[in-house]
């Protein structure tokens, strides 16, 4: 079935690249941030689920897409309160490339236009050009029910009330108040339109995505388990928590650790529930029955080297029982200033955590990276690998769990914070 599966990838793909524009009426073939489907899209909820740690809509990138690598499904659980919306900027996807940067206008289009399939349900999907991200737009609603690949075309003034292109931020993806739940859908090659035609390459994209029978399967990701090391590292923590004490952690770090790119979540949240620290001390704290205190030292775009005194002191001021450090740096680097990392957390009376950093800007396997998994590997250092649990999936998938190329978002955090737990399970 893989073999299947790759042979229809490269068929669409030479198809897609072969797509010209019809008429300037919109893009064909995969965008940049289709190629990571769901990246830069960001959940608007009540302030109410953000405080219960609930999300009224889970975003995922599918391989039952049009244009490979993949889609991106929009999933709304059963609640009994509004449906939040998925929204991305507009900045973003008038972006026709990586490489090309100019964004042109929308009033230079007609309207939007993307593919959608339905889930079957009774729900009613709704596409929302917003001036705000976080305030209610224009909409246009469409049925869910067709479960076959269908086109959707709104023109600016059918959305009610009419769109602005001039002025809009956000285009926003969700369900019309009062759909039943649960309920989900996919969308795909969502594009700005001149006209309300489609282009016939496009519609062969279409036809043979429904005329596929066979399942696709999502790579999965390690299990938490396999991506941590030396667990025996953290002994006095770990002892701690099983005889009912609570922990102290300092959480030592740059832009993921403050934690930057979670701006849709009300600020006060950041830290009390998001961060991967926060969802890691929770778990611990409802299995063990302790309380783990935090305080944070980051600063967004630090690397170790840079103020690298601030460290020891702030070991020295908050004697902490654990060192959580997720640091990104060069080779060089690392080899200079781990051992004193060491030596500055023994005279604090502190054990160290090493969170391998997740950023997805540099492969999986990257130098820098391995040297310092594996220099923790070998020195008997406590590792979490989080890197190796949040991006080992190809890289089509990853949009699932970032917010942007530096940042994971609240669910990547999440996951992170299960690889932090392990190491304490």
């Amino acid at each position: 079935m893989r073999g299947i599966y790759c042979f229809l990838m490269l068929v669409l793909l030479t198809a897609a690249a072969a797509m010209a524009e019809d008429g300037g009426s919109q893009y064909l073939g995969a965008r940049f941030f289709e190629t990571r489907a769901g990246t830069r899209f960001y959940l608007f909820q009540s302030d109410a689920l953000w405080r219960d740690g609930r999300m009224s809509v889970w975003r995922h990138a599918t391989a039952e897409c049009l244009t490979p690598p993949t889609a991106l499904e929009f999933e709304f659980p059963a609640m009994e309160t509004e449906a939040g919306v998925m929204a991305m900027d507009i900045e973003t996807t008038l972006r026709q490339s990586d490489d090309e940067k100019t964004v042109r206008s929308l009033s230079d289009f007609a309207g939007i236009a993307f593919w959608v399939k339905g889930d079957g349900s009774d729900a009613v999907g709704r596409v929302e050009i917003r001036n705000d991200y976080p305030v209610r737009g224009s909409s246009f609603e469409f049925a869910l029910a067709d479960t076959k690949w269908h086109r959707v075309f709104v023109n600016w003034p059918e959305f009610s009330p009419p769109a602005d292109p001039k002025s809009a931020q956000a285009v926003c993806f969700g369900l019309t108040e009062g759909s039943a739940r649960p309920a989900s859908y996919i969308i795909d090659a969502l594009r700005y339109a001149k006209t309300a035609d489609e282009a016939p390459e496009m519609v062969k994209l279409a036809q043979a995505a429904n005329a596929r029978k066979e399942d696709i399967a999502i790579p999965a990701r390690p299990s938490p388990a396999s991506c941590v090391y030396n667990k025996g590292a953290l002994a006095k923590a770990r002892a701690k928590l099983r005889s009912g004490g609570n922990l102290k952690w300092l959480a030592y770090g740059d832009s993921v650790t403050v934690p930057v790119q979670l701006w849709n979540i009300p600020e006060e949240m950041h830290r009390a529930h998001y961060a991967y620290y926060a969802g890691a001390a929770r778990t611990l704290e409802k299995e063990f029955g302790c309380k783990i205190e935090i305080v944070v030292n980051a600063v967004g775009g630090r690397q170790l080297n840079e103020d690298f005194q601030g460290l020891p002191a702030s070991l020295q001021k908050e004697k902490p029982d654990v060192l959580v450090l997720l640091s990104g740096d060069t080779i060089g680097n690392y080899r200079t200033l781990m051992p004193q990392v060491l030596e500055a957390a023994k005279a604090a009376g502190t054990e160290v955590l090493v969170v391998i950093p997740t950023y997805d800007w540099m492969p999986l396997r990257s130098a820098a990276v391995d040297w310092l998994r594996r220099f923790c590997i070998e020195n008997n250092v406590a590792c979490a690998d989080a890197r190796s649990y949040l991006l080992g999936v190809p890289e089509e998938y990853w949009g699932d769990i970032i917010a942007n190329p530096n940042h994971p978002n609240a669910v990547g955090h999440r996951l992170i914070g299960q690889v932090v737990a392990e190491m304490f399970g």
